[in-house]
């Protein structure tokens, strides 16, 4: 908005005129809704000297930078999120994980692993591991854990809970628990490595 001396036919306008006659100018509707930028415009209309017109035109760039600017920044936001979004699905589409693969099983009603390894009541913990798509020389050694064992890996793998946190659940020491863990995963290596 350039404001030059030609707007004289505003100049003995009553505010009410001067909103009137730039509404149909969006932008210029903007910039009046701020009251000193409102002030800035009345001032320039009723003097018209060329301090008021500079004072004017400086806030209008201003404004308009500052628009311009909050408008790119938001455009930026609008289209990273999307192109994040588009590379989030193509790399989990491409890798998906183990547990969030859908069941092929029609009993399952299209869950995935993880949606059926939350879903087990707390008495099943120990078999859960069981439960699990695995090799079947994992599979079995799993078979021959003890219940305190595989109530231990199941804790700390598949629930993600750290040897402490076991620990204070089981009423154990943290080093017992470490030790049983460490005792468990001994086994299923020999029993994976043993053919």
């Amino acid at each position: 908005m350039r404001v030059t001396k030609s707007t004289n036919t505003l100049k003995n306008a009553s505010p009410e005129d001067v909103v009137q006659a730039f509404s149909q100018y969006p932008v210029i509707r903007l910039f009046m809704q701020e009251q000193t930028q409102f002030d800035t415009l009345l001032s320039f209309l009723q003097d018209g000297t060329e301090e008021n017109m500079q004072a004017l035109n400086q806030a209008f760039r201003t404004f308009y930078t500052e628009m311009r600017l909050i408008r790119y920044i938001s455009s930026l936001i609008h289209y990273t999120s999307i192109d994040y979004d588009k590379r989030y699905r193509r790399y989990a589409q491409r890798f998906p994980l183990t547990l969030d693969e859908p069941l092929t099983n029609e009993d399952t009603g299209g869950s995935s692993k993880r949606e059926q390894v939350r879903a087990m009541d707390s008495d099943q913990v120990g078999d859960r591991l069981e439960q699990l798509d695995i090799d079947i020389k994992l599979h079995t050694a799993i078979l021959e854990l003890t219940a305190k064992e595989k109530l231990i890996l199941t804790r700390i793998y598949i629930e993600q809970l750290t040897d402490t946190e076991v620990a204070k659940q089981l009423e154990l020491s943290q080093q017992a628990v470490s030790k049983m863990k460490n005792q468990a995963l001994k086994k299923l290596r020999k029993a994976v490595k043993d053919e």
